[in-house]
């Protein structure tokens, strides 16, 4: 009987041990990364990645799509890192979603059910650091509700097939956001192929500095002439070597040069390249300046002129290099009371 009453005491005892220790049960939050994410550009269809040009603007439009576990208000806010190279996006959203009207500007809005995100202009929530781009829910997100970043940018540079990063936390999880798990979208950027420039003639019939020329040179020896390429059946004419007296950049993809003496010819050959020598375009001009367009971006060009009957080119002038890659001149053209000199000087140097 009293080992009975002594086994009962040692089980009492051990239940009230047992009973007095607390299991915790692990908190089971759904994994981050969660949801699927497209891409877009210039309103084409939604895809896993898109191909654009080097140097061009485009509207890139990104799709979040929530995962089955939802995102609640509790989460950590969503961000967008638009791939280095790309305009870094504007600090704030533009007031009107959707109207992205210069590079680096972007918007955010929410679909679906009661999905709400803060896209205000003035956000202290939903705002850009860098590349990154954090936008905060203000209403819980189900599953298959979209969160849609619409960005403008330009890439200076090409790469291959670069995500645009989205990183989620998915339903009330407040852990730091992570990359989908199912893969971000990409960005490819390709080089921009140069355009083949097309001149802008002029209808001037003689240079604006002609009386300057006229002044400086009427007395010069035919030191300051040469003789013509003879072509076959051409006559061998002599013409003045053609000096460029202003110049400037127009626009980023074209420049404006004048040039002179007048001596009785008004038809010239214009050559140029991106490389002193190497010509790779070449255009008839009748007058005294003219405008070459299509240029490659921003790129300074050579540029040389020769008198021309339309049978036979005289000797090109000295190759100048004219816009440098700033709008809209690369400094000061020559003062009208300078060209005499300047004129003088050239054609002395030529001799």
């Amino acid at each position: 009987m009293e080992n009975a009453k002594k086994i009962g005491f040692i089980v009492i005892v051990a239940l009230v041990l047992v009973c007095g220790f607390v299991f915790p049960i692990p908190k089971v939050l759904a994994a981050t990364g969660g949801g699927t994410a497209t891409i877009a550009v210039d309103g084409g269809s939604q895809g896993a990645g898109v191909t654009v040009v080097q140097s061009t603007t485009h509207i890139f439009t990104t799709v979040l799509t929530i995962d089955t576990n939802g995102m609640t208000l509790g989460a950590s806010s969503p961000t967008f890192t638009i791939p280095t190279g790309l305009t870094a996006p504007t600090t704030h959203a533009v007031a009107t979603p959707g109207l992205v009207n210069a590079d680096g500007q972007w918007s955010v809005v929410a679909n679906g059910g009661g999905c709400a995100v803060d896209s205000s202009p003035v956000s202290s929530t939903t705002i850009a650091s860098g590349q990154v781009i954090t936008v905060d829910i203000t209403a819980d997100c189900a599953a298959g509700n979209t969160i849609t970043l619409t960005y403008r940018g330009t890439s200076a540079i090409t790469m291959g097939a670069t995500a645009l990063t989205v990183s989620t936390a998915n339903a009330g999880d407040t852990s730091p956001v992570t990359p989908l798990i199912a893969g971000s979208p990409t960005i490819t950027v390709t080089a921009a192929v140069a355009p083949t420039p097309t001149p802008t003639s002029s209808t001037t019939t003689s240079p604006a500095s002609s009386a300057v020329f006229s002044a400086s040179l009427t007395s010069l020896s035919s030191g300051g002439v040469v003789s013509a390429l003879s072509a076959k059946n051409c006559p061998n004419l002599k013409y003045v070597i053609p000096i460029i007296v202003k110049s400037k950049r127009h626009s980023p993809t074209s420049v404006f040069i004048s040039w002179g003496p007048y001596s009785g010819i008004n038809t010239f050959s214009v050559r140029y390249g991106l490389t002193n020598g190497n010509w790779a375009w070449n255009t008839n001009v009748t007058g005294f300046s003219t405008t070459i367009e299509s240029l490659p971006l921003n790129q300074p060009i050579w540029i040389q002129v020769a008198a021309t009957d339309g049978c036979s080119i005289g000797t090109y002038g000295d190759a100048k290099l004219i816009g440098e890659p700033s709008l809209p001149n690369t400094g000061f053209a020559p003062q009208d009371d300078n060209n005499l000199w300047y004129i003088i000087l050239a054609v002395i140097s030529s001799l």
